[in-house]
């Protein structure tokens, strides 16, 4: 679902020509896109993710249909192709309340469908519900600016608690095949779980942790490991909280 803002036309010069910007569009989670930028948030937040435990919606919560957009570097709308256009996003809730606090993923990007033409921007968090989005203009013609919400705060929240607990978000085994043919299945995950019978495949996994149990069946070592497997499915959350996570 796309939210826009009536906004006064804007204007690109490129070499004479004149071209307009009429509107720019605020996006709900959940919107399919073809160009997409991470927010540039600085991972000091990590700790910070852990206080989130839910959706609370009427106060921490980004409501984007409510909240604000300004351009700042050009308040006369005028731009020249290559030129950067810088833009203000004030973050609020449902209940209109501005939001004080970083840590929210943001997307901005600028396109034009029937020229195929995308600009993708970056955006800066300054960890008071404030962010600075920053696009160049690469061609001439009537493209629209869309912001997006990636990833809210409290779905990382919900994602760190969970890991923090469990490993894993989804149950994922290792497949170990020996000489002999024979197959058994171990669980994996971030968490050793026990120091009994464990395989250690941080070096193979770019240095991140990452553990498998080896099967209950005698036979087999950590050289004997395969390939994993795992259920997709979310668990132990609500439709809600899982529509966040996706």
């Amino acid at each position: 679902m796309a939210h826009e803002y009536p906004q006064p036309n804007r204007r690109f010069f490129n070499h004479g020509f004149i071209v307009r910007w009429n509107t720019w569009q605020i996006l709900s989670p959940g919107y399919k896109k073809d160009v997409e930028t991470f927010t540039a948030t600085d991972f000091k937040y990590y700790e910070k993710y852990f206080k989130y435990k839910g959706l609370d919606v009427g106060k921490t919560l980004v409501y984007l249909p409510k909240s604000t957009v300004e351009i700042i570097n050009n308040k006369s709308a005028t731009f020249t192709t290559g030129d950067i256009i810088t833009l203000r996003i004030i973050l609020h809730n449902k209940n209109g309340d501005v939001l004080n606090e970083g840590g929210d993923f943001l997307k901005v990007w600028m396109s034009e469908k029937g020229k195929g033409a995308g600009s993708a921007g970056y955006v800066v968090d300054h960890g008071n519900g404030t962010y600075i989005g920053v696009i160049k203009a690469l061609w001439s013609g009537s493209p629209n600016i869309k912001i997006s919400l990636s990833f809210a705060k409290e779905s990382i929240g919900l994602y760190v608690n969970y890991i923090y607990r469990n490993g894993m978000l989804r149950t994922v085994q290792g497949i170990f095949k020996n000489a002999r043919g024979e197959t058994g299945q171990g669980l994996c995950g971030i968490h050793t779980r026990t120091k009994h019978g464990i395989c250690d495949f941080t070096s193979l996994n770019y240095g991140m942790r990452w553990f498998c149990l080896l099967p209950n069946a005698p036979g087999f070592d950590c050289s004997d490991w395969y390939s994993i497997t795992g259920d997709m499915t979310v668990p132990t959350f609500t439709q809600s909280q899982i529509q966040f996570l996706r």
